[in-house]
């Protein structure tokens, strides 16, 4: 998950990273390990930890769309191309 490879980047602990947000290293680990959904402003909050550029989120977006999502992305995707 892009989350645990970017800490692991910045060199950074569950702890460092919780302690930034305000929370426990277990909640960081849920987070890492998908136990837990993460709210629009968290993941706000933790993409300005490790410094996350809103672009990189299509790597974890991709992952969890319905596949009646997939189409309508594919859909709209192409949509543009035409365009």
């Amino acid at each position: 998950m892009l989350i645990r490879k970017r800490r692991y980047l910045n060199q950074m602990t569950q702890s460092q990273v919780g302690n930034q947000l305000g929370c426990t290293f277990q909640q960081i680990q849920k987070y890492e390990n998908a136990k837990n959904r993460i709210s629009l402003p968290k993941l706000v909050y933790i993409m300005k930890a490790l410094n996350i550029k809103f672009a990189e989120l299509d790597e974890v977006y991709a992952d969890v769309l319905l596949p009646s999502e997939q189409n309508i992305q594919q859909e709209s995707e192409d949509n543009v191309e035409r365009s």
